[in-house]
């Protein structure tokens, strides 16, 4: 019985408030009106500047792009290769420092620094006393997880002041250049090294008058060692003759391949809705009304 009085009184009280309401309904209108023109003009006025984003489907290498050097990894052990991903060790190497470079904040930064091209998107950052590094540290968004797959999605968010599009094809090709130099110089330094240790055993093996392998000559049943010294004169002469050779092709070597899968496409990323100011002017306004004339009966009663 009380609930039913209860449930009565609440009706009685929200039609009594609809009616107090809908009495003041001009009251209502134009408060809400003008609040929702005020919410209009600030939005036309501070018109918030559109964003866009950049996606970029970057690939992996070729793996026969590394087959002629190899050999360079044939006389160490080569860690576990993923062979469903990478053809060799080598190949392996490089993509895992390419991807490294590519989520590089201060690779991305000396990119700006040196791209002669985007003058006005260093001016926007200028004006707003950021380094490229700060402005796309959560703009430039990269995937989770790398070197399990042929192929990565990249997202680009910028300002109109940039064509981002153009921009992060090219940063793209910008690392795989810079990544081909570090590569290079790896590999340069460990044939290097390798051509150092032969010539060391070459000595030895001249010395100890070995010319021909010890383990290939059936004459000899001592026991052979690991050491390369052993392999003889002629093998270890061949060998340093090869290294070479490769080192002449690798200061010649390019490493160029086409790093992108799909080249970037656009869309508008609108970070503040055109819509909000209005929105919150309209709400404002309600509730404002309301509150008047609530008020305003409050103090009659």
């Amino acid at each position: 019985m009380e609930k039913d009085n209860l449930n009565t009184n609440n009706e009685i009280y929200l039609t009594d408030l609809f009616k107090k309401l809908w009495k003041d309904k001009l009251i209502i209108f134009a408060i809400t009106l003008i609040s929702l023109l005020i919410g209009i003009g600030y939005s036309l006025k501070n018109k918030p500047k559109l964003m866009f984003e950049a996606k970029v489907v970057v690939k992996n290498p070729p793996g026969e792009l590394f087959s002629y050097y190899n050999y360079t990894t044939l006389d160490s052990q080569s860690p576990t290769i993923d062979f469903s991903l990478y053809d060799s060790f080598l190949h392996k190497i490089f993509v895992e420092q390419f991807y490294q470079n590519l989520g590089s904040l201060d690779n991305l930064q000396n990119f700006v620094d040196q791209n002669l091209e985007i003058g006005e998107f260093k001016n926007f950052l200028n004006v707003g006393e950021v380094s490229a590094k700060e402005y796309f540290k959560k703009r430039f968004i990269q995937p989770e997880k790398k070197y399990k797959r042929r192929e990565y999605n990249y997202f680009l968010i910028y300002p109109e002041e940039l064509d981002g599009a153009k921009f992060i094809n090219d940063y793209i090709f910008f690392i795989r250049d810079l990544n081909v130099d570090v590569f290079r110089n790896q590999l340069n330094s460990k044939i290097q090294n390798k051509i150092k240790l032969y010539k060391q055993n070459l000595d030895i093996a001249k010395e100890i008058g070995i010319n021909d392998p010890i383990l290939g000559n059936k004459d000899v049943t001592v026991f052979v060692s690991k050491e390369l010294y052993f392999q003889g004169t002629k093998v270890l002469n061949k060998k340093i003759k090869y290294l070479e050779e490769l080192v002449a092709s690798l200061n010649n070597e390019n490493f160029q391949y086409n790093p992108l899968l799909d080249k970037a496409t656009v869309s508008i990323k609108d970070p503040i809705s055109k819509f909000k100011y209005p929105l919150i002017g309209l709400i404002f306004g309600i509730f404002l009304s309301f509150s008047i004339i609530l008020l305003r009966d409050s103090k009659k009663n």
